[in-house]
């Protein structure tokens, strides 16, 4: 080998500031240093072969057309310079290790007359001092040179070459082409087109060798080794490459038989552009079709880019690709059939999806098939212009407790409700998902790239007065915009009850019911927890519950994390019922001479019983009996004068009774030889009243006078009670309990059918919402033994009047008599409010 000269420049700048001492100290910002550079180039390549010609001599470049990239070592800075004497006017910097680098020209971009130059040094910036640096630049790229021999051209009527470094485009050689080629370093292929006499075309691919940068390789093309007739083509390497020679078989099959080719999906053509936007998938389907009918024996996937190498590398044979190298691909979205297992003559490579993982850039993904006789397919590419995305999101504020944030976002793509996501902060300062409920473009005024698209995003539940929203883009976090939240008018009142409060919300409609679900309410100060609070949106009221009766409240309310102004309430009471326990109790009846039935004969005598009817009833409460057993009754008879309500013993009896007030006694029953002491006769013309208990009062004096009600200050929430109840046939008790307002309007009541109950049983009527507001002055509650509007009664004849009395005009107990006809009973007793 030689070492061979092409030209040699050297230049040296002083850049920066003097060396620092005491008569030049350094003065900067604390933790700063500065940078001296020296620059020089060496255009020295080594090359098998003397240069002869000064065509071939090769220059550096001037040192000031270098560009110069400082970046310090652990990642935490970069920039560029696009000259040694711009970087020379920066201020200082921070202290640590940097690496810079001068260049000038690109690796990436190879072919002819593009020699690329380029030279590294590692330095450490020290505090207050200057620090010296050399930079030596050097060729950085390959050389290629290629000749054919005169036995070549006299073989083959038109010919041509190209060499591919990996990862990178083909650089193509003319016939007539005696430049080198500036490649990048690395693996390189070689690939000939050759015609013979008949016209027939082939392209093999016979060498790929290893190439260093700052190296000049010469390859040989030749057949027969000078000997013109059929036979071999000969490929041989200069001495930089410890390489035999290679050899292709001029054969007829070689040129006679098909040559691999590669043809693309419907809708694509080889070197096509296609634009699209960062992390976005091509419209279309994109596939690459493989025939090598010769056997596919390589098929090399290149993607060449200055921005991105996918997790396969730029460039990978995806004939028997090892078993990670499959996963790889699959994961960029390459999915390959035929090449792995068993090549045979047709392959598929579908590149569909690998567009939506390419950076911004422009990237060229190529493929080229090789067949077992080393034949080649015309390398097939497509470009890939790769947009990177450009967005802008503003929020427009939102009302508080819609939950809704409504944002314009303007950006250079389509599928808006595909392409983003959104995460929003949360009363705990984390970010959660929120779904979109709608994204719609807006109208464009102008043919721009920029497209702009409402979209509304669904917020958590928050107390926050701004809401952060992060915005992604396929996953990645590309925008922050704060949601402010306008608070709406509301104000409350309150109905306060004895172990609860209602708060009534009054606000606008359209924000009236987050209001409701948001607000927070707070009582003496302290937060009422959620487990106290039932909101009611239908109603537009809160029930807070858990208070005390007859306590003074003061209560705050605030949408956010502040309470607001206070408003105080007092709480109702908890009066009882009066007199619901029946302990106060009232004589109310007491006739006595009243006759029990009719009279009966035993000759040669007639003879009748009478007694007393003495019966008391609860005090506050009142009853039919005034209509029952009025004492106004012109035939006092035990028929026709009939308690319907009274008390023993705690409990009230009510019960479905006959009367009448001008009754006619029955016929007298007996003869001569009667030995029934008691007559068997009843009548025939008795009223029939539904026996009652209300409270209040109730008279009689030709109609019946009711007045019910008594004075109450408090609204319960049901009543309780327990009864017996034995119906006449399939008829019901009835109870019932009403409030009312000062003015008599009913503000909350309640009613219960009985059913049969044989012993005691407990009954609840519960007591319906009350009108918000409203205040209790009386209370209504009252029973009945039936609900029929046609009430039944049992009227005793015969044996069933049987008083046990020996012959003679008897005078029986109070109430102890059997002559009276009755109904359905009731039993009450404990008679109770609740709340």
């Amino acid at each position: 080998m030689k070492h061979l000269t092409y030209g040699l420049l050297f230049a040296a700048l002083g850049l920066g500031l003097s060396a620092c001492s005491d008569d030049n100290p350094w003065i900067g910002s604390e933790g700063e240093g500065s940078l001296r550079l020296s620059l020089s180039t060496s255009a020295d390549v080594i090359d098998a072969i003397p240069v002869t010609r000064a065509s071939e001599v090769i220059s550096a470049p001037d040192v000031k057309d270098f560009s110069i990239l400082l970046e310090k070592n652990d990642g935490s800075y970069s920039k560029e310079w696009a000259s040694p004497e711009a970087f020379a006017n920066e201020n200082g910097f921070k202290t640590g290790s940097y690496t810079i680098t001068a260049f000038n020209g690109s690796l990436e971009d190879e072919g002819f007359e593009k020699p690329f130059f380029s030279g590294s040094s590692v330095v450490t910036v020290l505090e207050a001092h200057e620090t010296a640096v050399a930079v030596n630049a050097t060729l950085a790229n390959s050389m290629v040179s290629i000749t054919y021999t005169d036995a070549f051209k006299g073989y083959f009527t038109d010919y041509s070459a190209s060499v591919h470094s990996e990862g990178h485009s083909y650089v193509e050689y003319a016939k007539d082409e005696t430049r080198p080629a500036f490649i990048a370093p690395g693996d390189v292929d070689l690939t000939v087109s050759i015609t013979d006499r008949q016209g027939r075309t082939v392209k093999v691919q016979p060498a790929d060798f290893v190439a260093e940068a700052r190296h000049h390789y010469h390859v040989t093309l030749d057949v027969n080794g000078g000997n013109v007739g059929e036979g071999q083509l000969v490929v041989s390497f200069d001495d930089t490459l410890v390489k035999e020679d290679v050899t292709i078989d001029l054969t007829e099959e070689l040129f006679s038989s098909p040559a691999p080719s590669i043809t693309l999906s419907e809708g694509y053509t080889p070197g096509q552009l296609i634009e699209i936007l960062q992390n976005e998938a091509v419209e279309n389907p994109l596939k690459f079709s493989v025939m090598a009918r010769g056997g596919l024996a390589s098929a090399k996937l290149t993607v060449s880019s200055e921005t991105w190498t996918p997790a396969f590398g730029n460039e990978l044979d995806l004939v028997g690709a090892a078993p990670d190298r499959q996963a790889q691909l699959a994961d960029a979205g390459v999915k390959c059939m035929g090449f792995f297992n068993n090549p045979d003559k047709m392959a598929l490579l579908d590149i569909t999806e690998i567009a939506a993982t390419m950076p911004a850039g422009r990237h060229t993904v190529t493929l080229v098939a090789k067949d077992k006789f080393m034949r080649v397919s015309d390398p097939v590419s497509v470009i890939f212009d790769t947009n990177a995305i450009a967005v802008n999101v503003s929020a427009s504020p939102s009302i508080f407790g819609t939950n809704r944030a409504d944002l314009v976002i303007d950006y250079n793509g389509r599928d808006v409700e595909k392409a983003f996501t959104f995460k929003a902060e949360d009363n705990f300062g984390g970010f959660t998902d929120c779904a979109i409920i709608s994204a719609q473009q807006k109208a464009r005024s102008r043919a721009i790239e920029m497209r702009s698209y409402d979209v509304a995003i669904a917020l958590p539940a928050t107390e926050r007065e701004v809401v952060k929203v992060k915005v992604y883009y396929w996953g990645k976090e590309v925008a922050e915009v704060e949601v402010p939240v306008i608070l709406p008018d509301y104000s409350i009142a309150t109905d306060a009850f004895s172990d609860r409060v209602i708060l009534k919300v009054n606000a606008a409609e359209d924000v009236i019911d987050p209001v409701v679900t948001a607000l927070n309410v707070y009582i003496d100060g302290n937060k009422v927890p959620s487990s106290r609070i039932v909101r009611d949106k239908n109603q537009k009221v809160l029930y807070i519950s858990g208070l005390s009766p007859e306590t003074t409240y003061n209560l705050a309310t605030t949408l956010t994390a502040t309470p607001g102004g206070n408003i105080t309430f007092v709480t109702e009471g908890t009066p009882l019922l009066p007199n619901g326990n029946l302990s106060a109790v009232s004589e109310t009846i007491n006739i006595s001479g009243v006759k029990v039935g009719g009279g009966y004969s035993v000759w040669p005598g007639n003879y009748s019983h009478t007694s007393s009817i003495v019966r008391s009833e609860a005090d506050g409460w009142a009853s039919a009996n005034p209509l029952t057993c009025w004492t106004g009754s012109s035939n006092k008879n035990t028929w026709f004068i009939v308690p319907s309500t009274y008390v023993e013993n705690g409990e009230a009896i009510v019960r479905t009774v006959g009367y009448h007030h001008n009754g006619t006694d029955p016929a007298r029953s007996g003869g001569a030889f009667n030995t029934k002491y008691y007559c068997e006769n009843a009548p025939s013309d008795l009223n029939i009243s539904v026996g009652e208990m209300f409270l209040g009062s109730s008279s009689f004096d030709g109609s019946f006078v009711r007045n019910e009600g008594t004075s109450f200050s408090a609204r319960p929430k049901s009543l309780s009670f327990q009864y017996t109840y034995a119906p006449n046939g399939d008829e019901e008790g009835y109870a019932y309990i009403s409030l009312l307002d000062a003015q008599g309007n009913v503000i909350g009541s309640g009613a219960v059918n009985l059913s049969t109950a044989g012993s005691f049983t407990d009954a609840e009527v519960k007591i319906s919402s009350y009108k918000f507001g409203t205040k209790a002055a009386s209370i209504k509650v009252g029973f009945k033994s039936s609900t029929s509007s046609q009430p039944g009664i049992v009227i005793p004849s015969g044996s069933a009047l049987n008083e046990g009395q020996s012959l003679g005009n008897k005078t029986l107990s109070a109430n102890s008599y059997h002559a009276f006809a009755k109904g359905s009973e009731l039993k009450i007793k404990d008679i109770k409010v609740n709340y």
